[in-house]
């Protein structure tokens, strides 16, 4: 893999950010007011807000960098039950790979595990399976630089035995710029958008070592400016336990509710379009699935940064509107259900005219039952890798990995404008 220097990430922070948030270094230097709009019809329910509590302290720690020669942590991060895996991201000129360091909180230590056998990449699908850590597809080549080409192979790692094996090509490529992969208990799903527009659907069974050609949601191809390689996350992808949701960004510059969303039935092999949101959900909206509803919050419209959000409830087909938070409009915060709350932090309030990125310290958690926020006492100041301008709150990352191991929640990844790259390090919290 190439060497990406901090100027070299710098760039491409700037460029990753202002060809997504069109308009966003002029009209950010102050905070814009989120749309309340909402829509008509479709059993959506209106914009409501409520007072915000404060929780008691949290415990807070933090995680050391990982030394392991992980230059760009981070497009996906799993919890095995009993530590993280977490991949090599892509950055600059040179493709990411699907190598994976294990950070193991009982230790608060890194470890390293086999070589993984596929070739350097982006956008790959990964997925973990309660068993196996399943890569697939992206973008890449065989020394890791350019020119990159559409990849069909994948592979599976285990990490009770510490080893890769090599898994059934899929039939077409797939790319997640936009998208992801889910796990329905005995398939993987994966649903995409690629750099062209193109919409792949497939599914693979690991015992039977076959893919599949699903048919695709219909959704129209998201715009040009959201459809950028290494690109913060662009759409959120859940399994309910009967069906794939896929929820699509809002369109750059558009501040009504869209129904950009489909809902795909295994059963029927059939996909259903949602209904219009009660309030516009953005581009890089943080997104989290309570085992009843799907909950998405805040991200861009074009200029403005979002601080709405909404519910999907599939066994209604309603959406029903968040009450609105303590944290500040955001694009690229990142959510995680934690079993009765969705921990929200991270994220991006603007981008100066230079690049610089102002990132959200702010973390705060939606009770979903009662439609009520709670901020989270401040994160820690980072003790090792600091940004060059100073000493950053942990959680001051832009499009960070967050997992929640049945008492913790574990953040590592995410970008870090003032640090110039990915960050190596995390933060743990406590309820």
């Amino acid at each position: 893999m190439s060497d990406r220097s901090p100027r070299a990430r710098a760039r491409l922070l700037s460029v990753v950010v202002l060809a997504i948030v069109t308009g966003l270094a002029a009209a950010c230097s102050s905070t814009p007011t989120a749309s309340g709009r909402s829509a008509s019809g479709n059993g959506a329910s209106k914009v409501s807000s409520s007072t915000t509590t404060t929780l008691p302290p949290a415990s807070w720690s933090l995680i050391a960098a990982d030394t392991l020669g992980q230059k760009s942590p981070g497009s996906i991060a799993v919890w095995t039950g009993t530590e993280v895996l977490i991949d090599h991201n892509g950055c600059c000129a040179g493709a990411g790979d699907v190598q994976l360091d294990a950070y193991v909180p009982s230790t608060n230590t890194w470890k390293a595990t086999a070589s993984t056998p596929l070739s350097p990449r982006n956008d790959p699908g990964m997925v973990w399976t309660d068993h196996d850590v399943i890569a697939f597809g992206g973008t890449g080549s065989a020394d890791g630089g350019p020119p990159f080409r559409p990849l069909t192979d994948g592979a599976a790692y285990d990490p009770a035995t510490n080893q890769w094996h090599a898994i059934a090509a899929m039939p077409q490529p797939f790319v997640a710029t936009v998208g992801g992969a889910v796990w329905t208990g005995s398939d993987v799903l994966a649903w995409s958008f690629d750099a062209t527009g193109h919409e792949t659907f497939l599914s693979y069974n690991p015992t039977s070592n076959t893919w599949k050609v699903l048919p695709s949601s219909g959704m129209p191809a998201p715009e040009a400016s959201t459809l950028t390689s290494g690109a913060p996350r662009g759409a959120g992808i859940v399994w309910t336990g009967s069906k794939l949701l896929v929820w699509r960004s809002n369109t750059n510059g558009s501040t009504a509710p869209m129904a950009n969303g489909a809902a795909y039935d295994p059963s029927t092999n059939r996909w259903t379009a949602l209904p219009a949101p009660p309030a516009p959900l953005g581009v890089g909206a943080a997104f989290a699935w309570t085992s009843k509803e799907l909950v998405v919050w805040g991200g861009n419209s074009g200029s403005t940064m979002l601080a709405t959000g909404a519910m999907y409830d599939p066994s209604t087909n309603r959406w029903r509107a968040m009450a609105r938070s303590a944290l500040p409009p955001t694009t690229y915060a990142t959510a995680v259900w934690t079993g009765s709350t969705v921990f929200v932090s991270g994220g991006l309030i603007s981008v100066s005219a230079s690049g610089l990125a102002d990132l959200s310290p702010s973390t705060a958690t939606f009770d979903p039952a009662t439609n009520t926020w709670a901020t989270v006492a401040s994160a820690p100041a980072l003790a090792s890798n600091a940004p060059p301008s100073g000493t950053a709150v942990a959680t001051a990352r832009d499009n960070p990995d967050l997992v929640w191991t049945g008492s913790q929640v574990i953040m590592l990844s995410g970008y870090d404008g003032a640090y110039q790259a990915p960050r190596p390090d995390g933060v743990v919290w406590t309820p």
